[in-house]
């Protein structure tokens, strides 16, 4: 695994720009002669203030600036190309769909939809445990979506396999231990074949 350590960057106090930060992170580590600012970032990932930011238009970004980039995810964005919300109702709910509809940036950026397809960035599956460790083994880094509220509060440490996490937060959390288990728990809040990751190397 990579012994260097990671850049770290909170999240912004306004609680925005955690996906910013997660890819500004990586940015530094491996460009590490350029500063990215907030506002190139939020260009890098077409966000839109006060707003949820989708990955996939980073990734396509990244690798204009010569990083390898993929995702394993078991959400058909073929399907979200050609239906979008409908998708995402059918998915997971009206309710949910709604709220990607009315507070992500998924409307501005679907546009770009067909030229992530064309990368070949995606690959669709349930991401595993075992994915996180291959790719950590050679050198990628990896990023994950969680429910971060089922890491806090819980008190001692099991001794086997951790993981470390920069967590933007908020709160922000860098170098956050966690253990195989917890790590699981918190990446399928949404299901176990509902869990996605990406990885990025130089």
């Amino acid at each position: 695994m990579n012994s260097i350590p990671i850049p770290f960057y909170a999240n912004t106090p306004d609680d925005t720009r955690c996906v910013q930060a997660c890819f500004r992170m990586a940015l530094k580590h491996f460009l590490s002669d350029t500063e990215y600012t907030w506002e190139q970032m939020d260009t890098i990932c077409h966000a839109i203030v006060g707003k949820g930011t989708w990955w996939f238009p980073a990734l396509i970004a990244l690798q204009t600036l010569g990083l390898q980039t993929k995702m394993i995810s078991s959400l058909d964005y073929k399907r979200l190309q050609n239906e979008t919300f409908a998708y995402l109702e059918e998915r997971t709910n009206e309710k949910i769909a709604l709220w990607y509809k009315t507070h992500s940036n998924l409307s501005a950026v679907a546009p770009l939809l067909p030229i992530f397809l064309q990368s070949n960035i995606w690959k669709k599956c349930a991401a595993t445990l075992e994915d996180i460790d291959h790719l950590l083994q050679d050198g990628w880094l990896v990023g994950i979506e969680l429910n971060a509220r089922l890491l806090n509060g819980k008190e001692g440490l099991s001794p086997h396999m951790t993981y470390t996490l920069h967590d933007p937060g908020l709160p922000a959390r860098k170098n956050h231990l966690v253990t195989r288990e917890e790590l699981l728990t918190a990446w399928q809040y949404a299901g176990v074949n509902n869990t996605s990751l990406i990885g990025l190397k130089k």
